[in-house]
């Protein structure tokens, strides 16, 4: 969790409640791209992107996924992703976020769940094997995917004071 609170989830939220989402050929999510002048005006992610936003530009690397209740996405890793900025912008989820923690047996292993908290973003490492179980409401979720991977973007996030 990051020492700082976004100013913008609001008015992303009001964006997750109109029609237009993008069912991406590639991926799982239904998608929208956020409007970079909304994502400016938090100083916050306005840092962010213009600091660690990948050279696929922007409109790549910024979006808004939906994930629909009563659904599952199965333990895996980001393979196109060194690791991410998260914002849950719903309200209130009924949702479950875990990183899978050990492997002692493969039909059952320890988790650790992420309890994502109102307004608060998260540096997330992809590369732990993580998932998602939905339950009775849609989920939205704004990830910035990085172009530094966990440990250095961590470092850095603290050098600036942001962890």
């Amino acid at each position: 969790k990051l020492a700082v609170k976004s100013t913008v989830r609001k008015e992303l939220l009001s964006l997750c409640h109109e029609d237009n989402w993008i069912d991406p050929t590639i991926g799982t999510f239904l998608q929208k791209k956020p409007d970079r002048e909304l994502i400016f005006s938090d100083p916050f992610l306005k840092h962010i992107c213009e600091n660690y936003i990948s050279d696929q530009g922007f409109h790549n690397c910024v979006s808004i996924f939906l994930l629909n209740p009563w659904t599952h996405y199965s333990l895996h890793t980001d393979l196109y992703r060194a690791s991410s900025i998260n914002l849950l912008i719903n309200d209130h989820s009924d949702s479950i976020s875990y990183f899978k923690i050990s492997e002692p047996y493969k039909l059952y292993f320890k988790i650790k769940e992420l309890s994502y908290e109102q307004d608060s973003y998260y540096l997330f490492n992809s590369k732990i094997p993580h998932a998602i179980t939905n339950r009775d409401s849609p989920r939205f979720l704004l990830s910035l995917t990085l172009n530094k991977d966990f440990d250095s973007m961590q470092l850095e996030l603290r050098n600036q004071n942001f962890l």
